[in-house]
């Protein structure tokens, strides 16, 4: 069950069937029902698990500002059955994590673990789903995109925010066509048709400090990657297709700026490793107005950036380590400054 403690007699905790609404401080520990927080609020996660159903297990809302703070282990996971994220962020509202615990979070269908969840449909910009802001400034934390979602961003067919690392370590894993950190699949373009390539983009991503390891899929041990298994890794035809930080298949990487930190990015198949997805083979689905990636790596960063081609046909390879993926012609603006190290 839920255990809530409220410091303040002005901060109401109380239930709706099975979703708990927090309008202030709490903190959640145990086994929960699903949680709405709906105003400003530091929740605590003390090895809590939380689970949802039809919906995400966490919300954040009504243009909430909300500091988790992890304490134990704690395990937070949409449904992979219905449109969701683990813990979804509402456009207008922003989180923050903090504290010395360890967060697992999984999004649901569609959803990205931490971020946004999406559609299967390429719909009207005005009426597409946008996520809110996203900052990460310590904890160990792992972020697992579910079907089409990215680890830490946004779903299928959204477009990214602002997402911050100043600390802590992070794993994310995209899922299906999505990033690590950025975007959901955004739109594959020529080959379906549906939109130009760069109609969607990653947003912001700043990188000031921490430890990152990020991939397009689940990679184990990745801390210790072997690059002697990159033929093993790619049996298959995992088909990723997306960056590893920025943008998912399709989509830009608007802004990436790594000035701190250790980073680690493995990206596959057209995606770049750090940069923009797979674009398309057909140019007159290729937009230059809407495409972009924005890439400086600069101050004391340390970078390593992969990717490789793991297709066998006539889509082989093709994306940049640090840069665009394949199919996107142009339009990558590369800075490495200061005393960044970059391999």
């Amino acid at each position: 069950m839920i255990a809530t403690m409220i410091p303040f007699s002005a901060v109401t905790v109380f239930a709706e069937g099975e979703v708990v609404t927090i309008s202030g401080d709490a903190t959640i520990s145990g086994e929960s029902s699903m949680i709405d927080v709906v105003s400003d609020a530091t929740v605590t996660l003390d090895s809590a698990v939380v689970t949802g159903a039809g919906r995400s297990a966490i919300f954040v809302k009504n243009n909430a500002n909300v500091t988790f703070v992890l304490q134990g282990e704690s395990v937070v996971t949409g449904d992979a059955n219905a449109y969701s994220c683990g813990i979804e962020v509402e456009y207008g509202s922003s989180v923050t994590f903090e504290g010395e615990g360890t967060l697992k979070v999984t999004g649901g269908l569609w959803g990205a673990g931490i971020g946004s969840y999406g559609t299967d449909r390429n719909i009207p910009a005005p009426e597409r789903r946008m996520v809110g802001e996203i900052t990460i400034n310590s904890g160990n934390i792992e972020a697992y995109g579910g079907e089409n979602g990215a680890g830490i961003g946004t779903g299928y067919h959204v477009s990214g925010n602002t997402i911050t690392i100043n600390g802590g370590i992070v794993h994310a894993y995209g899922t299906g066509l999505s990033s690590g950190i950025g975007t959901g699949y955004g739109t594959s373009g020529g080959a379906i048709g549906v939109a130009a390539v760069g109609e969607y983009d990653a947003g912001n991503i700043i990188i000031t400090g921490g430890e990152i390891y990020a991939s397009a899929y689940y990679v184990d041990d990745i801390e210790n990657f072997d690059y002697s298994g990159l033929a093993a890794l790619n049996t298959g035809d995992k088909g990723k297709f997306s960056a590893v930080i920025g943008g998912g298949y399709g989509s830009s990487a608007s802004n990436i700026v790594v000035s701190g930190g250790k980073v680690f990015a493995l990206g596959s198949c057209g995606g770049a490793g750090i940069g923009a997805g797979r674009g398309t083979s057909k140019i007159d689905q290729f937009s230059r107005e809407l495409y972009s990636a924005n890439i400086r790596i600069c101050g004391d960063a340390e970078v390593t950036a992969v990717t490789a081609s793991n297709r066998s046909n006539e889509m082989n390879g093709g994306g940049a380590a640090i840069g665009a993926g394949r199919g996107t012609y142009d339009c990558a603006n590369i800075e490495i400054v200061d005393n960044a190290k970059v391999t």
